[in-house]
């Protein structure tokens, strides 16, 4: 299977990955024993994609706080907290793809085919929405903004992603060298001093106000980078599995709780929707939930033309997570559609199934299209 990029979007910017390009970037596919090792590898693409659409979605509602019905404010919320997982499992996954050691690429080689998959589409991209952006203010927006966008890594809300996901890379060639000469117990280690290490550097960045750069985004999400490959082959016990599930969905139940405390209470800031951030304590747990049951429950490829299908779906994932704001400022900044002033369930379902439906077929054409496919990774 060729690699689709290694993994996909996050909240106070929002991410993707090659787990999202079919090897490109976690959507990439990886040929041979990995491919068949990783068969889980396009439902989670897919999987995540529909969930990062969803995710925006809702938090369009979340951010109309004191706007809409408190009902309706509780479903984005609960929404946007069951879809809070993809960011990290996109990243997982290009973990899973990506260390392992046993790929044989020189460094020069690796750095090539990521420029290819990642740094093209990241360059045009931040382009293209710094003037998108530009255009929904009639080019108002100032000079400045555009600039302190483009050096956070968050020209438009969803670019975060490609910023974070090239650091990664260019780290991998070292940390492949990590993987391949420590033992299990070295990686669970350095996975959890990671992990807890960016849990409580996000939280203080958040309660102190520091601003993250386009150059750091990374560093982060080395603990989930890692954690992909460390956990690629779970298998799952009866046991484990109705345990995972039940650790999921009360971290997707603290996460909706503590964001309804805090958000009427702290505002919209990043303080008031800490909750939702991808390492607040939640979200780890539940990230690594979802991961771990798709890699167990998907570890089999899908027979037959269902397997064509999805490896179809998985291959135009990055576009959908690329353009799918496109679409999703015209209906809900401009308000084309009057289902977006509520942000009822049912415009919850009918907006995101309109946005992965336009993106999708945006995605096939540019595909076929000489030279722009280059975008798409």
């Amino acid at each position: 299977m060729a690699s689709r990029s290694d993994a996909i979007c996050a909240d106070e910017p929002l991410h993707t990955s090659d787990a999202l390009v079919p090897e490109r970037i976690g959507l990439s596919s990886v040929s041979g024993a990995a491919s068949e090792r990783l068969a889980y590898g396009d439902i989670m693409r897919v999987l995540g994609v529909v969930a990062v659409v969803v995710q925006h979605v809702a938090q369009s509602g979340v951010r109309s706080l004191g706007e809409i019905p408190v009902v309706y404010w509780q479903v984005c919320n609960v929404t946007t907290s069951l879809t809070k997982w993809a960011v990290p499992v996109f990243v997982m996954l290009s973990g899973a793809l990506l260390l392992d050691p046993t790929r044989q690429e020189s460094s020069g080689v690796f750095f090539r085919r990521r420029f290819v998959r990642v740094g093209i589409p990241t360059i045009f991209w931040s382009a293209f929405f710094l003037l998108f952006a530009a255009a929904e203010t009639k080019f108002t927006l100032p000079l400045s903004e555009m600039t302190d966008r483009l050096l956070s890594g968050n020209p438009y809300y969803h670019m975060h992603f490609m910023f974070l996901i090239t650091g990664l890379y260019l780290f991998t060639p070292a940390l492949r060298a990590f993987v391949r000469s420590s033992t299990d117990s070295d990686r669970t280690l350095v996975i959890a001093v990671s992990l807890l290490l960016a849990m409580f550097s996000q939280a203080i960045m958040i309660w102190q106000g520091y601003k993250p750069n386009a150059l750091s985004l990374f560093v982060p999400y080395v603990g989930y980078y890692l954690a992909g490959y460390q956990i690629r082959n779970v298998k799952l016990s009866s046991r484990a599995r109705r345990v995972a599930w039940l650790a999921g969905l009360g971290a997707v139940a603290v996460t909706a709780v503590g964001s309804s405390i805090l958000c009427p209470r702290l505002g919209l800031s990043l303080q008031g929707r800490y909750f939702y951030t991808y390492f607040s304590p939640p979200v780890i747990l539940m990230s690594f939930c979802a991961f771990i049951l798709m890699a167990d429950g998907f570890r089999r490829p899908v027979p037959g033309s269902p397997n064509r299908v999805l490896s179809h779906l998985a291959n135009a994932a990055l576009g959908v997570y690329l353009i799918h704001p496109i679409f999703f400022t015209i209906i809900v900044h401009f308000e084309r559609i009057p289902l977006s002033r509520t942000r009822s369930p049912v415009a919850i379902l009918v907006i995101s199934a309109f946005l992965l439906a336009a993106s999708y077929v945006g995605t096939i054409v540019m595909q076929r299209i000489p030279y722009l496919r280059r975008v798409l990774g």
